[in-house]
């Protein structure tokens, strides 16, 4: 067992003077509002509640978020397992003007590397990357020390369109929706989605070029990048040469919408399957909505995703994730998941690893959060899943709806009052 440590919490929220206080937020780039930003260069609905602290030093306008669970997870059936465990990120970004556009530089980090085992902790059915040469199954893989390192200019050409250029030594790709742990409706729970590794397994890549051009409503967008996935040393850099394309297509047609579309080819991602490729294409839309006063808020995400090895069958992946926010107290989630694995990828016998198997994943939570300390918001959560799988997998499970859940404590930062934008800008998004 490992422990956590929380100091990133506390010395970040000291160095920003963390407060609720409305802040403002100046629009970016063709009036696009900051609170569109998400994981990489993702686009995430406008409406999106933000949860920071923040400062200003000068021209830089400084921010830092965090999620930080720590609690016990509880997995059924011969491949479970019980953990006490640490799942945990920072990031810090500070972002200026520059001409008529804007310089954002990104670092993101976790200390997963000391507060988890090395093959991560048990999530059945779950599989991606590998551990002293096996392929990790029904555990969740640790993040990497460094999960970014970035910067990203954007400027306007004109009055309607820009151009943006994104990249650095650790950083994301233009493929799928926003990476799970920025998605708004996936931050309150601690536990990945099982088709992680069909949406958003590059979203720490270790070298990576994105540049873009959009609209106030359109981007389409290419990477070139490494598309080897991380090893089982998490305090590197896993630098190799770009060898992997991708591209996609984002649209915000309101505040409260955000779609897109996606394709990659993967050259080599796997450390085990060298010389296996892999196309991806994936489709998302994202719906939030906020109720009456700032911190209550209902969102929905919907996202579907296809792998093409060039050995190997394919294999699917679909989701439905909602998360509701109400009187920034009370936070429930829940998530739905179908989709389609190897027998390979989930460690079976030889003879059935060519096979795939049809899953269906349900998991939901509450978190109940405290006030007291106007810097840090300190929540008590749970979190329950139950799978259902065919007879086949249930043979290796000794059933075929094995259950598990966590019981968490979450410390994240505080919501954000967007009192920097105007009643105009809201109506102009709404148009």
């Amino acid at each position: 067992m490992r422990l956590p440590c929380i100091a990133v919490v506390s010395l970040g929220s000291t160095l920003l003077g963390a407060s609720t206080a409305a802040q403002p937020m100046p629009n970016g780039p063709l009036g696009i509002e900051a609170t569109r930003n998400a994981s990489g260069t993702a686009w995430q609905p406008d409406s999106t509640p933000m949860f920071m602290w923040q400062t200003q030093a000068g021209e830089w306008q400084l921010s830092l978020h965090t999620n930080f669970f720590f609690g016990y997870d509880h997995m059924s059936s011969p491949r479970g397992d019980d953990l006490l465990l640490s799942i945990n990120w920072i990031m810090g970004m500070a972002t200026r003007p520059l001409g008529e556009g804007d310089l954002t530089f990104r670092a993101m980090f976790s200390a997963e590397p000391g507060t988890l085992p090395g093959d991560g902790y048990p999530l059945l059915l779950q599989t991606g990357e590998s551990f002293e040469g096996q392929p990790i199954h029904d555990r969740q893989h640790p993040h990497d020390l460094f999960m970014e390192l970035a910067a990203r200019v954007r400027y306007p050409i004109g009055d309607s369109v820009g151009l943006e250029l994104y990249g650095g030594p650790v950083g994301e790709p233009a493929i799928g929706p926003p990476a799970y742990p920025h998605r708004f409706t996936a931050m309150s729970d601690p536990l990945a989605p099982l088709g992680h590794h069909w949406f958003d397994s590059t979203h720490i890549t270790f070298g990576v070029v994105t540049a873009g051009v959009f609209t106030k409503r359109f981007k389409l967008e290419g990477s070139w990048f490494n598309s080897r996935e991380p090893d089982e040393d998490r305090l590197d850099f896993d630098l190799r040469k770009p060898d992997s394309f991708s591209v996609r297509v984002s649209a915000n047609p309101t505040r409260d919408l955000s779609v897109q579309i996606s394709y990659a080819r993967l050259d080599s991602p796997e450390e085990l399957e060298p010389d296996i490729s892999v196309r991806r294409a994936t489709a998302s839309v994202m719906w939030n909505r906020e109720l009456g006063d700032p911190g209550t808020d209902v969102a929905v995400t919907a996202a579907v995703a296809q792998n093409n090895p060039s050995i190997g069958r394919n294999t699917y992946a679909s989701l439905v994730e909602s998360t509701a926010l109400l009187d920034d107290t009370h936070e429930l989630f829940a998530r739905v998941e179908a989709l389609t694995k190897t027998g390979e990828e989930l460690v079976l016998p030889v003879g059935l690893a060519e096979r795939t198997f049809g899953i269906g994943a349900l998991s939901a939570g509450y978190i109940y959060d405290f006030h007291q300390l106007p810097a840090i918001v300190a929540g008590l959560g749970f979190v329950g899943t139950l799978d259902i799988v065919g007879s086949t997998l249930g043979d290796f499970y000794d059933t075929r709806t094995p259950w598990g859940g966590m019981l968490f404590l979450r410390v994240r930062a505080p919501l954000m009052k967007m009192s920097g934008m105007s009643n105009e800008s809201h109506d102009m998004h709404a148009m």
